[in-house]
C-alpha cells in the first residue's frame, strides 16, 4: 500500500541479467547493481525479491515468466547470490 501513491513506483520496471548483475531500468531511470552487492534472494508464490539489504530489495514478480525462465532464473541466482530462502 505505501508504494500504490508514488509517481515513481508506477508504470512497466525492467530486470536483465548478465554476468556482471542485474540492469534495472524504469521510465524515469536506472540503476546497474552487481552481483557481490546483493546479500540474498527470497522466493515467495508471487515474486522474486533479491536483497541488497535486510530491509531493501528489487522485486522480480513471476507472473509474466514461464516455467523454464523462473527455473533458468533460479539457477542464475543461485550461482551469482547463492542458495535462495524461501517466505
Amino acid at each position: 500500500m505505501q508504494f500504490l501513491k508514488q509517481p515513481s513506483a508506477q508504470g512497466e520496471r525492467t530486470a536483465s541479467l548478465d554476468s556482471s548483475g542485474v540492469l534495472w531500468h524504469w521510465d524515469g531511470g536506472s540503476a546497474a547493481v552487481e552481483w557481490w552487492t546483493y546479500t540474498h534472494w527470497m522466493e515467495t508464490k508471487n515474486e522474486i525479491l533479491l536483497f541488497t539489504s535486510p530491509v531493501q530489495c528489487g522485486i522480480i514478480p513471476k507472473r509474466d515468466l514461464q516455467p523454464a525462465q523462473l527455473v533458468e532464473l533460479r539457477k542464475v541466482l543461485t550461482d551469482s547470490i547463492g542458495v535462495g530462502r524461501n517466505a
